[in-house]
């Protein structure tokens, strides 16, 4: 019986700025949004989510404070 070696090798190469691949499905529409949005403000579309992602993540943790 043959054993599949582990390919440690990444998928993707490494990014400059250190970014990491994070796959998540989301609604066609939404992604459509997102794509409308950064293309309007002239930025990549993982900025756009990257900065919504941080305000959503900020609000959540200002909740978490408030209820103690």
């Amino acid at each position: 019986m043959l054993v599949a070696e582990t390919d440690k090798t990444p998928k993707t190469l490494p990014r400059k700025d250190g970014r990491k691949p994070f796959m998540i499905y989301l609604d066609p529409e939404l992604i459509k949004d997102i794509k409308r949005a950064a293309l309007e403000a002239d930025r990549p579309a993982y900025e756009i989510v990257e900065d919504q992602m941080r305000l959503a993540l900020a609000s959540v943790e200002g909740l978490r404070r408030t209820r103690g």
